[in-house]
């Protein structure tokens, strides 16, 4: 019988059209070296250390800081965009916790995500509900059951410590996950439709909430669309090849919301989907 495998594959076709490739056919293999636990990632900090050198090396960034945020943001893209988008997309929520969760990092790069038991958790009436590893939920309570676990397990253990090791601010650092946690919902099929979801989400965590607004943008050529505009900054401008985000509050007002809208609304008319590339 097909079970929570298929959402996980599912999950990683789906990335795979997109030009992302973080998880393996088989969720549960960690061949190769570099592989941390969520959980354990702060434990060793010569380690972790280490990791954030060579991931400023990458960026070619100076300032610790900012390269610790922005592996936070990134880790945020594999730890939490998928499931979000799991539930976006079809209602099921792969288990991404931090126990049990797996970073494959090769020189401070994280590249691919593993976990140790494949399960997940669908609606009662999904075709996968009688699969001995998935577990049901009512459909309304389905999005709370994601932030218990990929956001408030899993993504807030990495914010702990890279706060704590690095001290960069919680606040930008939860910063990056809201945007996930928004782009999920603008990069779910219809533009518009799936915030009624996601902002079921967004809305239940303040956290999330006092760190964006949302706008609600038309044009002739889209239709509606929404943009998402930060109130904090993930310190990308240090990366000299990157600049600042178009979402980014360091720019100034009328700039950022016409350089915002501009880029969303020309993303959503060619249908662009997300990649590590595309930061918006």
């Amino acid at each position: 019988m097909s079970g929570a495998l298929d959402v996980y594959r599912d999950l990683r076709t789906w990335w795979l059209r997109r030009g992302v490739d973080y998880w393996t056919e088989d969720p549960t293999d960690r061949t190769g070296d570099g592989w941390i636990r969520v959980d354990r990632l702060g434990d060793d900090r010569a380690q972790l250390d280490a990791i954030v050198a060579e991931y400023a090396a990458h960026l070619g960034v100076s300032d610790r800081k900012a390269a610790a945020s922005l592996l936070a943001k990134r880790l945020s893209a594999m730890l939490v965009f998928p499931p979000t988008v799991a539930w976006m997309q079809w209602e099921r929520v792969p288990t991404v916790v931090p126990e049990s969760t797996w970073l494959r990092f090769d020189n401070g790069l994280p590249l691919r995500v593993a976990v140790d038991h494949v399960h997940a958790t669908v609606r009662p009436d999904d075709p996968l509900a009688d699969a001995d590893d998935c577990d049901t939920l009512p459909a309304p309570e389905l999005g709370e059951h994601l932030a218990a676990t990929a956001y408030d397990q899993t993504m807030a253990s990495v914010i702990d410590t890279i706060h704590t090791r690095f001290r960069t601010g919680t606040r930008h650092l939860w910063g990056n996950v809201a945007l996930t946690a928004i782009n999920s919902a603008l990069w779910s099929g219809d533009a518009a439709s799936p915030w009624d979801r996601g902002r079921t989400l967004f809305e239940s965590r303040p956290h999330l909430v006092r760190t964006q607004d949302v706008l609600a943008c038309d044009r002739a050529d889209t239709g509606p669309y929404l943009a998402a505009r930060r109130k904090t900054c993930c310190l990308a401008y240090e990366v000299e090849s990157h600049g600042y985000c178009a979402s980014c509050s360091l720019l100034d007002e009328p700039e950022r919301t016409d350089t915002l809208t501009t880029r969303i609304g020309d993303a959503w008319r060619d249908r662009i989907r997300w990649d590590d590339d595309v930061d918006v």
